[in-house]
């Protein structure tokens, strides 16, 4: 029995896996921005208020690059 994974042309897994790397750098981008909105609001609010954002980009960054590994 052929498995149709195998019958993937390697363009098209090249393809896939630009667009997750194009993701992941875009969560990381959008992680950097947060951690800059939060160092410049850190003076006048509550600083805590960006830690659960922070921690689910960082988690959500994780996973993808386990899911590429």
């Amino acid at each position: 029995m052929d498995n149709p994974a195998l019958n993937i042309k390697p363009e098209i897994i090249v393809l896939e896996l630009h667009r997750q790397i194009i993701n992941l750098e875009s969560k990381i981008e959008q992680t950097k921005s947060l951690k800059k909105q939060m160092d410049a609001a850190r003076a006048v609010s509550d600083p805590d208020q960006y830690t659960p954002l922070m921690a689910k980009n960082i988690r959500d960054v994780k996973s993808e690059m386990e899911h590429l590994r």
